[in-house]
């Protein structure tokens, strides 16, 4: 399986999953909320298919890397 990380942070009210740019499209997507898990030492919601389903050859998904809301907008258009 083929994954990128999309960084992303939680909504106001903690039951939406943030990710302002998306590793293959570069559009904002939303997520149900989950549990936090700890993959190679950083706080994640875990992997999640991308809903851009039109991308040519993207990867299977995406792991969701918690971060502030500040640092996802931010470390999304640096990794463009």
């Amino acid at each position: 399986m083929k994954n990128l990380i999309a960084f992303c942070y939680a909504s106001k009210n903690e039951n939406l999953i943030i990710i302002p740019c998306c590793p293959f499209c570069g559009e904002k997507h939303i997520h149900g909320i989950s549990e936090i898990e700890i993959i190679d030492g950083k706080q994640t919601y875990g992997y999640r298919t991308p809903h851009c389903s039109e991308v040519e050859n993207k990867p299977d998904g995406y792991l969701l890397v918690k971060v502030s809301k500040c640092d996802a907008i931010y470390k999304s258009r640096v990794n463009d």
